[in-house]
């Protein structure tokens, strides 16, 4: 368990650090959207191979950067309202404390 939580957070930094080499990249577009696909995956796999050993709070916080992300980067507003959805319905399941 400790070792997924290293990984989950090891995941998370990662994805920071794509996002950062992203607003740092002024070489191309191509360059650009690269690293910010590169730091949405890294999201995408926390959440697919750690989802189950996340609390509600960490996941929830998840599930916004990726709306957000998806929101700020891309066209995509419903697949980015989705995630929002999904990280409201995680802040309700998990009591009030996360509303």
């Amino acid at each position: 368990m400790d070792s997924d939580i290293t990984k989950v957070w090891k995941l998370l930094e990662v994805s920071d650090a794509f996002l950062k080499r992203a607003k740092n990249s002024v070489k191309s577009s191509d360059q650009y959207n690269t690293f910010v696909k590169c730091s949405l995956d890294c999201l995408f796999n926390v959440i697919k191979l750690y989802g189950n050993c996340l609390n509600g709070q960490i996941e929830s916080t998840i599930y916004y950067k990726i709306s957000n992300l998806i929101f700020q980067e891309s066209v995509s507003y419903d697949l980015a309202r989705e995630y929002c959805v999904k990280g409201s319905q995680i802040c309700k399941r998990n009591g009030p404390q996360l509303i």
